[in-house]
């Protein structure tokens, strides 16, 4: 199966509605790598990185640093990278990916597509 890091932008951009947001970029990533998964690909889905925050339990802390710390280390490992939508950390993620020569797909079809 070949990897694909699936980025998008998490963080809301201050329309005044932060949770529905939020769940909307996560609700978007998710899809996406559903998709991907169903057609042969591997997806990595930073949007799932919730997950370890809801386990941590009272004494635990993790930074939002160790998370995208942990994410960039996955994207260096994947195949390709499949870009829903642009943030300030999803422009990091481009630049790394561009850096480590992995390729960059701009829309689903056009992964599809190449594939």
């Amino acid at each position: 199966m070949k990897t694909v890091y699936v980025a998008g932008p998490l963080t809301p951009q201050g329309n005044g509605h932060a949770a529905i947001e939020y769940l909307g970029n996560v609700r978007r990533m998710i899809r996406t790598s559903t998709i991907l998964l169903n057609r042969g690909f591997a997806p990595f889905c930073p949007a799932l990185d919730y997950n370890f925050f809801l386990a941590l339990q009272d004494a635990e802390e993790m930074s939002e640093q160790h998370i995208k710390d942990y994410s960039m280390t996955w994207l260096r490992k994947c195949d390709m990278v499949l870009i829903i939508g642009l943030s300030s950390g999803v422009e990091k993620e481009m630049l790394e990916a561009a850096c480590c020569g992995i390729p960059i797909y701009t829309s689903l079809q056009d992964l599809l597509e190449a594939e």
